[in-house]
């Protein structure tokens, strides 16, 4: 067994992203390899997107033939070489001893693993990367009619874990804002990284850098279950 097999087959991530490479590397495709706890993901960078079911086939199968210890989880991505955006994610399971096709969960990133498990440990970057998404994805609903058109619409989130599990969000925007409706849908996202290290939650509004923040509503979290 050669040195680079060996360590492969012990989960090594440079080490499968090199036996992977001999074959796709050939095909425009560029290998990155990560693990986290019981998850090994797998990036395709391809010159054209990587095909699906192709290379979901063949990475799934390497890496089973790998039985790599430990590795309960298999995700794979896919996209474009020079384009952040990821194509395509396969997820594979292998809990009845062999791996088997499961939904992939959205929440997961490429090299940082699970966001929503990294929130709930009190990661306060994953925090703010959620919660800019939901905010964003919040105010991206409102109807255009509700919108005043002399405004700028742009929206930033910013976000502060304290000890005591206090997470304070400021939306900073010139976007009128339901508070009332806001501050529920919000509050129903926020439940997903609900631990307990992020108990409560403490929303903000700001119109610009400098303004003076108002709250608008402080709320307990529920975890889900």
């Amino acid at each position: 067994m050669t040195q680079a097999l060996e360590l492969a087959k012990q989960g090594d991530p440079k080490a499968v992203a090199a036996l992977m490479s001999k074959h796709l590397t050939p095909q425009g495709i560029a290998v990155k390899v990560a693990t986290h706890k019981q998850t090994l993901q797998v990036l395709l960078d391809g010159i054209d997107v990587p095909n699906q079911a192709q290379m979901s086939g063949f990475v799934s199968k390497g890496i089973g033939n790998l039985a790599i210890p430990e590795i309960a989880v298999l995700e794979i991505f896919g996209k474009r070489t020079g384009q952040d955006e990821i194509d395509w994610v396969s997820a594979f399971s292998n809990a009845t001893g062999s791996w088997e096709t499961t939904d992939p969960d959205p929440a997961t990133i490429f090299g940082e693993g699970n966001i929503t498990l990294l929130c709930q440990q009190g990661d306060i970057d994953a925090i703010g990367r959620f919660t800019s998404a939901a905010v964003e994805d919040l105010i991206s609903q409102i109807d255009r009619a509700d919108i005043d058109e002399e405004k700028p619409t742009g929206v930033a989130a910013f976000v502060d874990l304290d000890e005591a599990g206090l997470l304070t969000v400021t939306i900073e925007t010139q976007q009128f804002l339901d508070g009332p409706s806001f501050a529920a849908d919000l509050g129903s996202r926020l439940n997903t990284i609900a631990s307990p290290r992020i108990v409560e939650v403490a929303l903000y509004k700001r119109k610009t850098p400098t303004a003076q923040p108002f709250l608008i509503k402080q709320m307990t979290l529920v975890p889900q279950r």
